[in-house]
Order: C-alpha cells, then sequence, then structure tokens
C-alpha cells in the first residue's frame, strides 16, 4: 500500500520527528472526542471513563508503537440491537484506543441523518438498506486505505442490514452481488452487545424510532445473522451498564491483543 495520501511515512522521521507526529495523531483523537448524545448527559459518561479507567488500557505516548503498517487492518464489528449500548461503548474506546485503531461512524446514522427517506413499504425498506451497506463498505475501504491503522472498529458491520431486510435473505445477496462467505470473511471478531431486557433500561431517540419488543426482535435476528462467524464474543446485557461496557472494552481488546501498542503497554505494566 503507498502512504503518499498520509504524509511522510513515520520509518523515515528522526526521533524529533517522531515525537511531533505521535503527539498529533493523539491530540486528533482527543480532538475527535464528543459527548455521547444521552439523556443522562456528560458527566455519567464522564464518570463510566473514571471507573473503567484501571480496566481500560489507556496509553500515553511513551507507551505506543511507532512503526507504520503495511499489512490490511483488522475489521472488528460491534453489533447488536437498537439501543444496546454500541454508541456508547465505542466513545469509550475511542477516548483510550491509541491512533493505530480507528472508529467508524455508524452508516445508518449517515444515511438517515442525513434526510434519505426512511419509509416502511419493502421497496424503499430495501433501498434504505442498499444504501446503508453501500455507505457502511465505503466507510471501511476508507480505513483500509490508511496504512498506519492496525484495527478497525465498526459500528454495525456489512451484514447487520439482514435483520432489517424485507423477504427472504437470498434477496440480500443477489441486489448486493455478494455472499455471506465474503461478508463475513470481512471482518476479524464480532462482538455482539445483547439488548436490555427491561423495558425501563431502553430509550429512544430521533433515529431510534423502534419500540422495546421491536428492538429485541432485532436483536434475535442479529444474534442468527452473526452465527456463523467464527469468532464471536456475546455480551449479554446487566442492570449495571458499567459492567456491560467493562465486558465490551475487554472483548475489544482481546480481539487485537497482538498489536504492538498492546503488547508494550502490558510490558509496561499499564492496564
Amino acid at each position: 500500500m503507498s502512504s503518499t495520501n498520509h504524509g511522510p511515512s513515520i520509518a523515515a522521521l528522526d526521533s524529533t520527528g517522531i515525537f511531533l507526529w505521535v503527539n498529533r495523531a493523539w491530540r486528533r483523537r482527543a480532538e475527535a472526542y464528543g459527548v455521547v448524545p444521552d439523556p443522562r448527559g456528560a458527566s455519567y459518561f464522564d464518570g463510566i471513563v473514571e471507573t473503567l479507567h484501571a480496566a481500560w488500557c489507556v496509553r500515553s505516548d511513551s507507551s505506543m508503537s511507532t512503526q507504520p503498517f503495511y499489512k490490511p487492518s483488522k475489521r472488528i464489528v460491534i453489533t447488536g440491537g437498537p439501543g444496546a449500548g454500541k454508541t456508547a461503548v465505542l466513545e469509550l474506546a475511542r477516548h483510550g484506543l491509541c491512533p493505530h485503531v480507528e472508529v467508524l461512524p455508524e452508516a445508518a446514522s449517515i444515511v438517515f441523518g442525513g434526510g434519505f427517506p426512511r419509509r416502511n413499504s419493502d421497496p424503499e425498506r430495501r433501498a434504505g438498506q442498499r444504501a446503508i451497506y453501500w455507505v457502511q463498505s465505503e466507510l471501511e475501504s476508507l480505513a483500509q486505505s490508511n496504512d498506519e491503522l492496525a484495527t478497525v472498529l465498526c459500528d454495525r458491520g456489512t451484514l447487520d442490514g439482514l435483520a432489517y431486510w424485507p423477504g427472504h435473505r437470498a434477496e440480500f445477496f443477489t441486489e448486493l452481488d455478494t455472499t455471506m462467505y465474503a461478508e463475513l470473511q470481512r471482518y476479524e471478531a464480532v462482538i455482539h452487545l445483547r439488548v436490555p431486557a427491561d423495558a425501563g433500561s431502553y430509550i429512544g431517540t430521533v433515529l431510534r424510532r423502534e419500540t422495546h419488543r421491536e428492538a429485541l426482535e432485532i436483536d434475535a435476528r442479529l444474534l442468527e445473522v452473526w452465527s456463523e462467524h467464527p469468532r464471536r464474543i456475546i455480551v449479554d446485557s446487566t442492570t449495571d451498564f458499567l459492567a456491560k461496557a467493562a465486558a465490551a472494552l475487554e472483548a475489544i481488546r482481546s480481539s487485537f491483543e497482538d498489536h504492538a501498542c498492546d503488547r508494550q503497554a502490558t510490558r509496561s505494566g499499564v492496564r
């Protein structure tokens, strides 16, 4: 892969250049971190970050690998029904991960938040899922073009559309000119966050229009959709979101423990 679009190779920099490069990358991550849009407010998620600090590997500049990556980055799917906590967990991950890991935005939020018609007829539902599939594919392709990324965390995967697809699943693969095998092979691991069983713990939003019952049904379909992936981790819902988030973050970290930053952090006693 060429790195001409991403500045000079870090291998060609001297120690001062490496220091500045790492600091710029870390600052970009910090600037990209935003408040999770949740009715409970920013202080709630600040508390989660503080509580999970000891359990999650928050890297400092001194523990970061400075070697570029010349092999395709691993893609890890974070899936689950509406209201399972995917976005919140990914925001926490974004806040604690090294610059060699990128968190992608949710394709459905881009599509529907950008004004794509969201209607209930079968043709319109299929059009929406096709649009989401292609946006997701392009987000992943763009991340794959960055030579310096080791891992890409995906807010849902390309197969999630099957849980929303009206009609037979064979039509999904025919219309998108793909196969179950091809889509499963895209991802190194799948981490499934379950929807809370308690309706009182379910929070709707402008884009999350499903009822709690519908969210549970979608969650069950997603379990079936990803059942053939050889490396699937299921994170059950609990009444304590902190415990669920900690389990999800540990599952994410375990999926790329071979990354140099993680190995160096382990040797340094950072956990």
